[in-house]
């Protein structure tokens, strides 16, 4: 929620998407309660205040017939209904009519609600009507005018109503009198509570007579609604595209800010979870918005509405069905804008200007590998392909080689001269003043090439600045031309910590070559010195290269391996509580930030990430039924002949996810459309000073 908060202009950007298709769909709905008669409005305009309808023939047999039927001790009354024509200069104005005793159409009579007087009253005599506004505008004509109809001689207006019902045809109310001939016959019926209309309404439909109950009348048309929730829908829609672009923007920062943190739990399930959690709660503020925005414009236009329909009953009345309706749809398409985000989730945007300055310190070094803060406040840098440890003074860019090797063999990107690591006591006056260097060489002694790497040991002189007397701590470890790995840390147990990368196999120019990070050495091939199965993993020495007694056994096995499974952790660091993080390479998805832990398995090649099936599946091509040789490499589409299986389909008891990753791919996320979700990270640090804001 934070980042909604740091960027108020996109938040209210995001909260107005969903309050103007909110606004919308309450306004409309609001707008139809109004004008729309309520379920008692249209059944009192059918038949009053009565609870059954029963239309008669006109005769007098039929009366007697249907009263017979009706229930003991219900009461009735007659009305009339019918056409009546009202003259007007050059043709005649077709109208309703409705007929009926003062009695009945009264307050309290059983026809109230029928006709509702909107001004004056009903018809007291023969010689007065009342008219409907929609007549009365015609005309044109107004209380106390006299109005030519086609029956009969000119009527007196002494009211103006309103019917609910009357849509299509004005309404001309009138007394029952000289309209019995013209008109048909409908039956009033009331009764007490409890009285069993269905059993009279089937008896008298049984005996041919029209009926309709109550209970039947009132259900509201579904297709003006209907059309409201399908305009705003659209509006929905389009918000919800509009959020997903600018909701992937600020999902994307987030992921990188939580993984960069190294959060413990940070999953992307879980920061899925929040951001949706946030644009949830952003979308509901803005639907509450537009709740009341709808309402309010709602309620500036019911002054309007008399001139617009005749359905208008004057009530201000709030869809509360529609509200909730309109707010869940919000909430919803906002909810879903994140979920369906779908571009790479790799930080694109720029971080925005830091509160520092930045310098170029030294320029034209051979490829700078390890970059790390001496003792003597200078920096102690490897050149990998220039073989050399050289010492930057900061302040000026100086430098000062302390030490060339000749017997660094390299030809690509990643081996040469790598790691180092500063021996606590450097400096220090103790007689410790080591530094442990990590570089591949060529183990042939003939023509051919057997890249191999080790670790050495020299002794700082601070009098020339140089480093020599060099002590071989390990050889012999398997090296290739990629995913050395090779970073290297004297630990706060006074240990040696080294990561060994998987030589690049099963990838680009190797992809022939069998990945071993799950391979474990036996008792007879430790005996022999022989470290083929230090593939992919995080190796832990005494400082002369000894087996620690204290490291973890693996099937009865102690060796060098601290922990297994991995494909290329370049980066290494202690925290100041003792535990150790890494940085982890993943193919296309993945890169990994690790808690390290003793005897664990990490998952390469099985699982990259989290063992999730997103975007990564093991495709082994080493184990080809085709000659791999004879195949050509595909990330993403492997041919059938190389097995293939899914990360579910494996598990470990030692298996330990990563802390987070750089980045997991959503699901459904295309990697050939919108390329790998990794940013290759070559080191880690851990920064814990005020020095920089917001970087703790």
């Amino acid at each position: 929620m934070r980042q909604f908060l740091q960027h108020r202009a996109r938040s209210a950007l995001l909260a107005a998407l969903v309050a103007v298709p909110v606004a919308a769909i309450v306004g409309g709905a609001t707008l139809l309660r109004i004008a729309e008669p309520t379920r008692a409005e249209q059944q009192r305009a059918v038949m009053g205040e009565a609870d059954l309808r029963v239309s008669l023939p006109a005769s007098h047999d039929s009366l007697a017939a249907a009263l017979a039927l009706l229930p003991r001790g219900a009461g009735s009354a007659r009305v009339w209904s019918g056409i009546e024509s009202v003259l007007l200069p050059g043709r005649r104005l077709r109208a309703r009519l409705i007929a009926a005793p003062d009695s009945v159409l009264a307050p309290g009579g059983i026809g109230h609600g029928l006709v509702r007087v909107r001004a004056g009253r009903l018809p007291r005599h023969p010689g007065e009507v009342a008219l409907s506004t929609a007549l009365l505008q015609a005309l044109p004509a107004g209380l106390g005018d006299s109005v030519s109809l086609a029956y009969g001689t000119r009527r007196v207006i002494c009211g103006e109503v309103v019917d609910p019902e009357a849509l299509d045809e004005p309404l001309v109310v009138r007394t029952p009198a000289v309209v019995e001939d013209r008109a048909e016959i409908a039956l009033l019926v009331q009764g007490a509570p409890g009285t069993p209309w269905a059993r009279s309404d089937s008896a008298l439909r049984a005996a041919g007579f029209a009926t309709r109950l109550r209970g039947s009348i009132g259900d509201r048309d579904p297709i003006m609604t209907a059309l409201v929730f399908f305009f705003g829908g659209l509006g929905f829609l389009e918000a919800a595209l509009v959020m997903a672009a600018a909701f992937a923007v600020t999902l994307r920062r987030r992921w990188r800010e939580i993984g960069l943190l190294g959060s413990v739990g940070a999953t992307p399930t879980r920061i899925a979870s929040a951001m949706v959690v946030a644009a949830a709660g952003l979308a509901a503020a803005g639907a509450i918005a537009g709740v009341a925005a709808g309402l309010l414009i709602t309620a500036a236009l019911v002054p309007w509405l008399p001139h617009w329909t005749q359905r208008w009953t004057g009530g201000f009345e709030v869809p509360w069905l529609a509200v909730f309706a309109a707010v869940a749809l919000g909430v919803i398409a906002a909810a879903t804008a994140v979920v369906s985000t779908r571009q790479n989730p790799r930080g694109t945007t720029a971080p925005g200007k830091e509160t520092f300055t930045s310098r170029v310190v030294a320029t034209n070094l051979g490829n700078p590998w390890e970059v790390t803060w001496g003792p003597d406040g200078q920096l102690w840098i490897t050149e990998r392909t220039a073989y050399r440890v050289t010492r930057v003074n900061p302040a000026d860019g100086s430098r000062k080689v302390a030490l060339t090797l000749t017997d660094v063999y390299q030809t690509s990107v990643q081996d040469g001269l790598m790691g180092m690591a500063l021996h606590p006591d450097l400096l220090k006056s103790r007689g410790r003043d080591w530094v442990y260097l990590v570089s591949t060489y060529d183990a042939d002694a003939g023509s051919g090439v057997t890249r191999r790497l080790r670790v050495r040991r020299y002794t700082y002189d601070g009098t020339a600045q140089t480093l020599g007397a060099p002590l071989t701590i390990i050889d012999n470890l398997p090296a290739h031309d990629d995913h050395g790995a090779a970073r290297i840390l004297v630990g706060p147990d006074g240990k040696l910590w080294l990561s060994r990368g998987d030589q690049g196999a099963n990838w680009l120019a190797n992809y022939c070559n069998a990945t071993h990070s799950q391979d474990l050495p036996t008792a007879a091939q430790v005996a022999a010195r022989d470290w083929f199965t230090y593939q992919g993993k995080i190796l832990r020495l005494e400082l002369d290269g000894a087996i620690p007694a204290d490291n973890p056994s693996f099937n009865g096995v102690r060796s060098h391996i601290h922990s297994y499974g991995y494909r290329n952790t370049q980066g290494l660091v202690f925290g100041p509580t003792g535990l150790l993080y890494g940085a982890e390479h993943g193919p296309s998805t993945d890169d990994e930030i690790d808690l390290i832990q003793a005897g664990k398995n990490y998952g390469w090649p099985h699982v990259a990430g989290y063992n999730d099936d997103r975007s990564y599946v093991y495709a082994n091509w080493s184990a080809s039924t085709t000659p791999c040789a004879t195949l050509k490499f595909n990330a993403l589409t492997p041919p059938s002949s190389v097995p293939q299986s899914k990360e579910s389909t494996w598990s470990h008891p030692d298996f330990v996810p990563p802390m987070t990753t750089l980045f997991t791919a959503p699901a459904g996320y295309d990697l050939g459309a919108l390329g790998s979700t990794t940013i290759g990270p070559g080191s880690l640090d851990l920064y814990d000073s005020p020095a920089i804001p917001g970087w703790r």
